[in-house]
């Protein structure tokens, strides 16, 4: 019999929620400093500095130090998800690039002495297309060209003029094979993050040591390439990261962290706040700019035999590899099992502000453009779009990919799935959405109320599970005499509850009370690291599995201090509540407090290098995703009004619904806005953006959500919790974001009959594309 849980699967109040919701929670922006900083940004979309003249701004009463590229030391400062960068460069690769920095008493004596800095520069040709820009005659950012290639590493000296590829079975045989073949082109333009918390950092040094006080997603990340700039050793580098205000993949390490530390270095050490204004937040970074080539192949019966993409990614001036995020797990290519599939990703560098990760990376332009081929395949095979996906959608169970790799420039590993029940997924959100009662057709609107036509929209996908860069982590935590437990993590928080999960965790592993857990995190300094950070989906999975392996050991010692007690062999006894006991005969038992004259500690981490764990040899985690959604477009107008959404997902088990439900929840409205409403704008002639305010670049507010239902199937695996992934959990901090573009593409098509090919689909979009087909000016 499956032994009952007490605290994981209980949906317990996130830890410090009182703090947040009292508002006594003090974000970094909320602690004073001495110094305020300003930066000069570049006018130009791509120059060099010629000369440089800080004398005058360096003599404004009020300023105590003035930064430029020749202030800093020539060793950049390596990123795992951006380029490696200097933290100032003469060479300015996008309007706004960093020219100098001042730090002053006030923001308006540090903006006036910006007015006072002099700067001669020659202006270079820009590229904005990565298409164009991938050409050898393009505009080059680099001196080898724009295409970054397949680097991995934090520091690549030199890009490579090749695309990330993962492929199998052979594409072109598939194709001859077909019998149908549809192939399109889409664009998905890119998502600002947009987190409510602009970037802020605050640096001070005391003697040879700095801390930094800087909201972020990658601690570690900031204190190993902040300390290598610099040429420190990371032990004199403090992260703290406590309370972070919105991330969504934004909030890693950039040049304002660094430009904080030396003004503050320059200005002896005086604690120094650089602080982004909105209109600097906004284009600081973004989702990629993805320009799509798909082409996938059918038998009559709707079974896949090619499925080939390529895509062309903007990097902007400093992104890399995870522009298409090669492909990140893999996916979406091994979320269908058609016979032969060739992705192929090209990561090129233009003269727009740095690319970044976003929640599901790839996938939802993907997604947009793979689900609305797939969509017209089925309507020319007369086929339901929910048969046809039944007939090709990978299953728990599968080998995945589904033939052996013949291409996989990232080393994805492969293996059987688990947690991965697509069909069922599939079967209760077209209940949920009530598709076979409303359902009318390709084309075809399932209600018409004078100008509104109501729609249905249903898409699948794929994304990793979240076991990912064991080998970059560390987890501990110690057992003190009482048998209560402090955890010591690396990991990071920044509102998906990862501090609330962990300590649910271990609670439940030792069977003692919630309130007996503490986490002691978001400082670089408790000796635990974590590279990867919160990104990918794995603070929970990852961590939450090295972390109950350390336990585990925990455990072990407790068994072998206790079997000289109970006068029996350690792997006779158990652990719970506090005492060990025999486990043929409980009743025989000693309480910890006459076990533990000490604390015992224990760590673990993955394999040095680790990149994909399996859960088991041969086995792997990943995530299916399905939305649905209902629609109302009106024709005249061009106005969209989502009225529901549904998504589908399988987390493996919730280790606390609410949290789970929340991110599916939230995941999916904020995709919504990169769907529908959420423009990036740049004005090439003026040089400027136009989305530099809320105003402009409207996020989606209270009244814009839709009633969102969840759909969650659990399906944990059944192995020993600290030996598979914890308690059967994978990620779902990404994955209700991905559908947004996807299904709305669907729905929209089935309002109006014409297929929208260009994200995000405006108001403006839909009424010329409804006016066009209809023949109307």
């Amino acid at each position: 019999m499956t032994k009952e849980l007490k605290c994981v699967g209980k949906s317990v109040p996130l830890r410090k929620a009182e703090e947040l919701a009292t508002g006594k929670a003090q974000f970094v922006d909320d602690m004073a400093a001495e110094l305020q900083v300003k930066v000069l940004g570049s006018p130009y979309p791509h120059a060099m500095i010629k000369s440089i003249d800080t004398s005058e701004a360096e003599k404004l009463e009020g300023v105590e130090a003035v930064l430029t590229y020749k202030d800093v030391p020539k060793r950049p400062m390596p990123r795992l998800a951006a380029r490696a960068l200097y933290i100032l460069d003469p060479h300015l690769r996008h309007v706004g690039d960093e020219v100098a920095a001042v730090a002053a008493t006030s923001k308006a004596i540090a903006e006036e002495a910006l007015d006072l800095i002099k700067v001669e520069y020659e202006v270079l040709p820009a590229v904005f297309d990565p298409e164009e820009a991938a050409k050898p005659d393009a505009s080059q950012l680099y001196p080898e060209g724009n295409v970054y290639g397949v680097h991995h590493e934090m520091i690549v000296e030199k890009g490579t003029y090749e695309p990330t590829l993962i492929s199998y079975g052979d594409v072109e045989k598939g194709f001859a094979e077909a019998d149908v073949i549809v192939e399109d082109v889409f664009e998905v333009n890119p998502q600002v993050h947009a987190a409510l918390e602009p970037y802020v950092c605050i640096a001070e040094w005391r003697g040879d040591e700095l801390t930094l006080w800087n909201p972020n997603q990658v601690p570690y990340e900031v204190r190993d390439g902040i300390s290598y700039a610099l040429g420190m050793p990371e032990s004199k580098v403090r992260v703290l990261s406590d309370f972070v205000g919105g991330g969504f993949g934004g909030k890693y390490l950039a040049r304002y962290q660094g430009i904080a530390a030396l003004l503050s270095k320059k200005a002896n050490g005086k604690r120094t706040k650089y602080l982004l204004t909105r209109e600097e937040a906004l284009t600081h970074c973004r989702r990629y700019f993805a320009r799509i080539y798909i082409k996938i192949g059918a038998k009559k019966d709707g079974k896949f035999t090619a499925i080939s993409v390529k895509s062309y990614a903007d990097l902007g001036g400093y992104g890399n590899v995870f522009g298409n995020s090669f492909f990140w797990g893999g996916m979406p290519c091994c979320a269908y099992n058609a016979e032969n599939q060739k992705w192929e990703g090209w990561d090129v560098h233009t003269n727009h502000f740095t690319a970044q990760p976003y929640r599901t990376v790839q996938v939802p332009a993907m997604s947009f453009s793979e689900e609305q081929v797939i969509d017209q395949i089925a309507e020319k095979l007369g086929l339901d779009p929910i048969e046809i996906r039944l007939k090709n959608v990978a299953e728990t169970g599968d080998e995945s990919p589904y033939k052996p790799w013949v291409d996989n420039d990232p080393g994805y590993p492969r293996g059987k799935l688990i947690n991965f029940p697509s069909k069922k997924i599939l079967r209760e959100v077209m209940e949920k959405i009530e598709w076979k009662k409303k359902w009318k057709g390709y084309g075809k609107p399932i209600a018409v109320d004078g100008s509104k036509l109501r729609t249905l929209g249903i898409v699948y996908s794929g994304y990793d599970g979240g076991l990912v860069m064991d080998g970059f982590t560390s987890m501990a935590l110690a057992m003190n005499k009482d048998g209560s437990v402090n955890i010591m993590s690396g990991t990071q928080n920044m509102g998906q509850g990862p501090d609330t999960t962990l300590c649910q965790l271990i609670a439940e592993f030792f069977d003692i009370p919630l309130g007996d857990v503490n986490i002691l995190t978001h400082d670089t300094n408790i000796g635990q690291y974590d590279l990867l950070g919160a990104r990918a989906s794995r603070e929970l999975t990852t961590g939450g599995r090295l972390l109950l392996q350390a336990a585990e050991k925990i455990k072990q010692q407790v068994r072998e201090f206790a079997s000289n007690i109970l006068e029996v062999k350690p792997e006779e006894i158990e652990i719970g509540g506090k005492k060990a006991y025999v486990k043929e005969y409980p009743d025989r038992s000693v309480p910890f407090s006459k076990i533990l004259t000490t604390s015992i500690t224990a760590s673990a981490q993955g394999p040095m290098g680790s990149s994909f764990a399996p859960v088991q040899p041969g086995v792997k985690t990943a995530n299916c995703m399905v939305q649905a959604a209902e629609v109302e477009v009106d024709r005249e107008t061009g106005e969209v009004k989502v009225l529901k959404v549904v998504t589908g997902n399988c987390p493996g088990r919730m280790i606390n619904p609410t949290i789970v439900k929340g991110q599916y929840t939230g995941g999916a409205v904020q995709a919504l806005g990169m769907a529908l409403q959420e423009e990036f704008k740049y004005d090439e002639k003026n040089s400027i953006y136009l989305h530099s305010s809320y105003v402009d670049y409207r996020v989606p507010r209270a009244m814009d959500a839709p009633v969102v239902e969840n759909v969650v199937i659990e399906e944990p695996v059944d192995l020993p919790p600290e030996q598979g992934i914890p308690y059967g959990a994978q990620g779902v901090g990404e994955l209700g974001h991905w559908g947004g573009p996807a299904v709305m593409a669907s729905a929209l098509y089935n309002a109006i009959g014409v297929r929208l090919k260009s994200s995000p689909m405006t108001g403006e979009k839909i009424l010329a594309a409804i006016k066009q087909k209809e023949g109307r000016n």
